[in-house]
Protein backbone atom coordinates (compact mmCIF):
# COMPACT_ATOMS: atom_id res chain seq x y z
CA UNK A 1 0.00 0.00 0.00
CA UNK A 2 1.36 3.40 -1.00
CA UNK A 3 0.58 6.25 1.39
CA UNK A 4 0.21 9.70 -0.08
CA UNK A 5 -0.98 12.90 1.51
CA UNK A 6 -3.97 14.92 0.44
CA UNK A 7 -2.65 18.10 -1.16
CA UNK A 8 -4.46 21.33 -0.29
CA UNK A 9 -4.64 23.81 -3.15
CA UNK A 10 -5.73 27.33 -2.27
CA UNK A 11 -6.95 29.79 -4.88
CA UNK A 12 -7.69 33.43 -4.15
CA UNK A 13 -11.08 34.77 -5.18
CA UNK A 14 -9.45 36.56 -8.12
CA UNK A 15 -7.52 33.47 -9.30
CA UNK A 16 -10.67 31.32 -9.00
CA UNK A 17 -12.70 33.88 -10.97
CA UNK A 18 -10.09 33.82 -13.77
CA UNK A 19 -10.06 30.03 -13.80
CA UNK A 20 -13.87 29.98 -14.03
CA UNK A 21 -13.77 32.48 -16.91
CA UNK A 22 -11.25 30.32 -18.79
CA UNK A 23 -13.12 27.06 -18.10
CA UNK A 24 -16.87 26.98 -17.69
CA UNK A 25 -16.44 23.79 -15.66
CA UNK A 26 -13.88 23.23 -12.94
CA UNK A 27 -13.84 19.45 -13.14
CA UNK A 28 -10.58 19.59 -15.13
CA UNK A 29 -8.01 22.39 -15.27
CA UNK A 30 -4.30 23.20 -15.24
CA UNK A 31 -2.22 25.85 -13.54
CA UNK A 32 1.47 26.59 -13.06
CA UNK A 33 3.53 27.11 -9.90
CA UNK A 34 7.22 27.35 -9.03
CA UNK A 35 9.09 24.04 -8.95
CA UNK A 36 10.08 24.57 -5.32
CA UNK A 37 6.44 24.61 -4.19
CA UNK A 38 5.73 21.24 -5.82
CA UNK A 39 8.97 19.31 -5.38
CA UNK A 40 7.58 16.90 -2.77
CA UNK A 41 4.39 16.06 -4.70
CA UNK A 42 4.15 12.90 -6.77
CA UNK A 43 1.21 12.37 -9.13
CA UNK A 44 -1.33 10.92 -9.03
CA UNK A 45 -2.46 12.33 -5.68
CA UNK A 46 -5.77 13.53 -4.28
CA UNK A 47 -6.32 17.20 -3.58
CA UNK A 48 -8.65 19.41 -1.63
CA UNK A 49 -9.25 22.69 -3.47
CA UNK A 50 -10.19 25.73 -1.39
CA UNK A 51 -11.36 28.54 -3.64
CA UNK A 52 -12.28 32.11 -2.79
CA UNK A 53 -12.42 34.07 0.44
CA UNK A 54 -13.56 32.62 3.75
CA UNK A 55 -17.03 34.16 3.65
CA UNK A 56 -17.72 32.85 0.12
CA UNK A 57 -15.29 29.98 -0.26
CA UNK A 58 -16.01 26.80 -2.14
CA UNK A 59 -14.41 23.43 -1.53
CA UNK A 60 -13.72 20.83 -4.20
CA UNK A 61 -12.11 17.40 -4.13
CA UNK A 62 -10.04 16.26 -7.11
CA UNK A 63 -7.06 14.35 -8.41
CA UNK A 64 -3.71 15.81 -9.47
CA UNK A 65 -2.95 13.57 -12.42
CA UNK A 66 0.29 15.06 -13.71
CA UNK A 67 3.12 17.44 -12.95
CA UNK A 68 5.16 18.62 -15.92
CA UNK A 69 8.05 21.06 -16.23
CA UNK A 70 7.02 23.89 -18.55
CA UNK A 71 9.84 26.37 -18.02
CA UNK A 72 13.05 26.90 -16.11
CA UNK A 73 11.06 27.97 -13.06
CA UNK A 74 7.55 26.53 -13.38
CA UNK A 75 5.69 23.24 -13.25
CA UNK A 76 2.27 22.65 -14.81
CA UNK A 77 -0.23 20.91 -12.54
CA UNK A 78 -3.18 19.08 -14.07
CA UNK A 79 -6.28 18.52 -11.93
CA UNK A 80 -9.00 16.12 -13.07
CA UNK A 81 -12.28 14.80 -11.75
CA UNK A 82 -12.78 17.75 -9.40
CA UNK A 83 -16.18 18.05 -7.80
CA UNK A 84 -17.76 20.33 -5.23
CA UNK A 85 -18.11 18.88 -1.75
CA UNK A 86 -20.55 19.48 1.06
CA UNK A 87 -20.11 20.95 3.57
CA UNK A 88 -18.82 23.78 1.47
CA UNK A 89 -16.57 25.72 3.86
CA UNK A 90 -13.39 24.91 5.78
CA UNK A 91 -15.14 25.61 9.09
CA UNK A 92 -18.07 23.29 8.34
CA UNK A 93 -15.74 20.58 7.01
CA UNK A 94 -13.56 20.82 10.13
CA UNK A 95 -16.61 20.58 12.39
CA UNK A 96 -17.76 17.49 10.54
CA UNK A 97 -14.34 15.84 10.87
CA UNK A 98 -14.03 16.44 14.61
CA UNK A 99 -17.62 15.48 15.41
CA UNK A 100 -17.45 12.63 17.93
CA UNK A 101 -20.78 11.01 17.14
CA UNK A 102 -20.11 10.59 13.45
CA UNK A 103 -21.18 6.91 13.24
Amino acid sequence: MVRRPIIVLRFSAEAWRKLREANDKVDEFTFAKEHSLLQSIKAPVTCLIVAGQSDKEKIYFGLITSLCTISTFDTKVKVKQAFKVQPGSKKELYELLIEEDFF
